[in-house]
């Protein structure tokens, strides 16, 4: 059987989850998503009707464990505010008025001291119920690279579950949707983050 290669840090995330109790979760729709704190990365997981899950790192901690997440809740949004030994995150998770079940995510990093940062490990993981993120497989429909911008268009296969939308500007929107990739008409491409379910993601 053919697996998919993927990186060192896409291959623990499926454990780390695993291994963490959610500390926030809240229905959407038909949708549940449910905030898990796994160490060094703050991840959202979104989970379809049919049981399938995608994640989607809110922070990352740079090679150091968050110390301390509160949660605090509105009618129409989520604040959450956590440190690490190098850095304070204020991420804010907004669910604006949709048709569809739709999530915006915002994440603003304020460092300790001078970093560099070189790198970013990848910020949407599926997931299986019993298996291995390595098991799993997609289809890219539309895929934009810029210096500012990138937009990301794909549906899951194996789990099939549905497709993501992302639009990605310094923050993401995010769009979840059933079935396999059809943008149902009116779905908005906002600068800021959010995510719909049915699936489609912007950042």
């Amino acid at each position: 059987m053919m697996i998919n290669p993927v990186t060192p840090w896409t291959a623990t995330v499926q454990a780390d989850l695993s291994d963490s109790a959610p500390i926030f979760e809240i229905d959407l729709k038909a949708y549940k998503l449910k905030i898990h704190d796994a160490g060094d990365s703050i991840w959202l997981v979104a989970i379809w009707p049919t049981d399938v899950s995608i994640a989607f790192r809110l922070a990352f901690g740079m090679n150091s464990r968050f110390e301390k997440v509160t949660i605090s809740k509105a009618p129409d949004e989520i604040l959450i505010t956590a440190s690490t030994r190098l850095a304070y995150y204020r991420t804010i998770l907004f669910f604006p008025e949709s048709p569809q079940a739709t999530f915006r995510y915002t994440t603003t990093l304020r460092t300790k001291l001078p970093l560099l940062i070189p790198f970013w490990p990848r910020d949407i993981v599926p997931l299986t119920k019993d298996g291995s993120t390595e098991n799993t497989a997609g289809k890219i429909h539309a895929k934009q690279v810029g210096s500012r911008s990138g937009q990301l268009y794909f549906s899951m296969t194996k789990p099939k579950a549905g497709s993501v939308f992302l639009f990605s500007e310094s923050y993401s929107h995010v769009t979840l949707l059933p079935g396999n990739g059809s943008i149902p008409p009116g779905n908005s491409r906002r600068r800021m983050a959010r995510a719909r379910i049915p699936v489609s993601r912007q950042c």
